[in-house]
Order: C-alpha cells, then sequence, then structure tokens
C-alpha cells in the first residue's frame, strides 16, 4: 500500500488526478490564472505594510525591538551556536537543496509529481515576492549588535523566514494531504511545522531583524505556499 494515498482519494480524484503534471501549457495557464493574480495582490498588501511599518507607524512600533534587546542580554555561546545553524537551515542554498531533496524523495516514494509542484512554486513564489518588496521597502534593521553581516536587502520582511515558511508549510501541507495515518500527520506537522518558528526566533536573537519582519516573513511563506496549493487541486470531475 502507498505510504502517500489520502484516505479516500480513490473515490475524490477519479480520473482527473492521477499524480501526473499538467502539461505545460496547462502550467503555465494556472500560473498565470491562479497564482501570479493573487501573488501581485499580496505583493501589494505586503509592501503596503512594510512602508507603514517603515514611516507612518514607525514610532508606534519602536516598542517591539525590546524583544531584540531581551536576546542581546540573553546570549551565550551556547545559543550563538544553534541560532547560527538554524539560520543555515533558511540560507539561500539550503533551502533550493532542501526543496529538490524533498521533491524528489517524494516523488521516487510516491510518483505524484502533480504533489510536489506546489512546494517548488511556493518556494518560488515567496522568493519573487520578497525581492519585489525589498526593492520598494527599506527599513533599517534593528539598532542592536548583530551576530551576522546585514544583506543590503531590507530588514522588511525577513526573507530566511519566508524562505523557511514556504517550504517547511508547504510539506505540512503535503503531508495533511496525502499521509493516511493520523500519527504521521502529527509528527510531520509538528517537525515541519516547528522549523519556521525556530527560524524566526534565531533572527531576532541575532538581531536581523524587528518582530514584525519575522511575522510578515511567515507570513509571506504561508501565503504563498497556500496560493500554490490551491491553484494545484485536481478539477472537479
Amino acid at each position: 500500500m502507498n505510504a502517500f494515498v489520502d484516505p479516500g482519494a480513490s473515490r475524490a480524484r477519479g480520473r482527473t488526478d492521477d499524480g501526473a503534471a499538467p502539461p505545460l501549457g496547462a502550467l503555465a495557464t494556472i500560473i498565470g490564472t491562479r497564482v501570479l493574480p493573487f501573488l501581485a495582490l499580496w505583493f501589494v498588501l505586503l509592501a503596503g505594510t512594510g512602508w507603514l511599518l517603515g514611516h507612518p507607524l514607525r514610532s508606534a512600533v519602536s516598542g517591539e525591538d525590546g524583544v531584540n534587546r531581551y536576546f542581546v542580554a540573553h546570549r551565550s555561546p551556547g545559543w550563538n551556536t544553534v541560532t547560527n545553524d538554524v539560520s543555515h537551515l533558511a540560507n539561500t542554498g539550503t533551502i533550493i537543496i532542501s526543496t529538490i531533496a524533498a521533491c524528489t524523495i517524494y516523488w521516487l516514494i510516491a510518483r505524484r509529481l502533480r504533489d510536489v509542484l506546489p512546494v517548488a512554486i511556493g518556494v518560488v513564489a515567496q522568493s519573487m515576492v520578497f525581492l519585489l518588496t525589498t526593492l520598494l521597502i527599506d527599513r533599517p534593521r534593528p539598532d542592536v549588535p548583530k551576530l551576522d553581516q546585514s544583506p543590503p536587502t531590507s530588514s522588511f520582511p525577513s526573507g530566511h523566514t519566508g524562505a523557511g515558511s514556504a517550504l517547511y508549510f508547504g510539506l505540512v501541507m503535503l503531508c495533511l494531504r496525502r499521509f493516511p495515518s493520523v500519527g504521521a500527520r502529527v509528527v510531520t506537522t509538528i517537525v515541519f511545522g516547528l522549523v519556521p518558528f525556530a527560524v524566526a526566533t534565531a533572527r531576532l536573537y541575532r538581531g536581523m531583524h524587528h518582530p514584525t519582519d519575522v511575522v510578515f516573513g511567515m507570513l509571506n511563506g504561508l501565503v504563498c505556499a497556500t496560493i500554490a496549493v490551491l491553484a494545484l487541486r485536481p478539477a472537479p470531475d
């Protein structure tokens, strides 16, 4: 029995959901009509929020940096190492390798290419929205000692948190849909679902982002992953 079969899937998917990827033309249509319009809307909302936080609401949210100062006051060599390792989980190179590895392993086991497309599309979509937002928003990073070199991109939103959220929340959605075992769903949800929160905490600890940066970074990953999953849903019979 396939370990990646959704309970009752044989009744729900019929002939239209055999796990095969849509033809390239159909996939392009799906991306053009079901992904890009919603990404554009989300980009406007995210960039608008970043502008508000960096300008009209800057003074109102200045107290949030108390979180960063708390972490600075409680740094230790051990936690410095742990947060560095956790941050590396969401580096660009690590996310690319992890996405390819996760999708490949799933496809080799389940032979359902359609299932992993949303994961890959969600990761790419998050990166697009993140880069476009940072081109428009120039929010300074927290005024605390930093443990990493500051990249040239804006502090808003957190790219590490967004990338980790897009991948690992995407994997959570995949496992919830395809694992028949309740226990397997719970375990994978906890393991994968905790990664974005760990990355967000590590970025705060290391002084690289304001709390609102990681909140909206996580939302960016979650929204992009959700858009991709909904867009690739099989058409009803």
